[in-house]
């Protein structure tokens, strides 16, 4: 893609007149793979248009599978991510004490 093409794929991520990304939410038939593209599509676009310039500071929300692979991507090109998630990331802990408190 051109920068052009770059700039007009980005746009239907833009959240309105805020200049924040939406990576997208509640999206059925989405699969890790896809999540995992689009996010890495995303980051591409915003990097190469501009959008996130290095050195900026970039703010995550949601450690989900898009989440996670747009602040990888990120911090691999050098940049600061603070990642933010409203659940508990420690699943084995969590799982344990469902089962545990069941009994």
């Amino acid at each position: 893609m051109d920068t052009k093409e770059l700039k007009e794929f980005i746009k239907q991520f833009e959240i309105d007149g805020t200049g924040d990304l939406l990576l997208g939410i509640f999206q059925p038939g989405m699969t890790v793979y896809n999540q995992q593209l689009r996010a890495l599509n995303i980051f591409y676009a915003a990097l190469e248009t501009g959008k996130i310039k290095k050195g900026d500071q970039l703010a995550v929300i949601g450690a989900g599978v898009a989440g996670l692979s747009f602040s990888l991507a990120a911090l691999k090109k050098g940049f600061k991510v603070d990642l933010f998630e409203k659940c508990s990331l420690n699943y084995v802990d969590d799982g344990l004490k469902e089962i545990f408190n069941n009994f």
